[in-house]
């Protein structure tokens, strides 16, 4: 399947009438394509044992912040889905498992 389409598409940042989330949507925006392709193919990459976000983070080298919101934008264009399995994060919480 061709995702390049999808992953093309702007996506609204998740509150647009704050401008704090407006002016962190401004500046991500000419690089989240291509962190959208990154974070997609790792997550593919890592089959149906999924990826939770820290362990996204820790491999991509990126921030929790950026993964999050292009985590966030890759669920929208249903690219990706929660597995339903839960891995403990540094913290100790169970987090959600990413499969595409």
């Amino acid at each position: 399947m061709n995702t390049l389409p999808l992953l093309e598409r702007m996506i609204a940042p998740a509150r647009a009438g704050e401008l704090t989330q407006q002016a962190g949507a401004d500046a991500i925006a000419p690089a989240a394509i291509h962190l959208r392709h990154r974070i997609l193919n790792y997550i593919r990459a890592c089959g149906p044992g999924g990826a939770t976000i820290e362990e996204i983070a820790r491999v991509t080298g990126l921030k929790i912040c950026t993964v999050c919101g292009r985590v966030g934008e890759l669920k929208t264009l249903n690219l990706i889905r929660d597995s339903g399995m839960r891995r403990a994060a540094a913290s100790g919480v169970a987090v959600k498992v990413w499969i595409a």
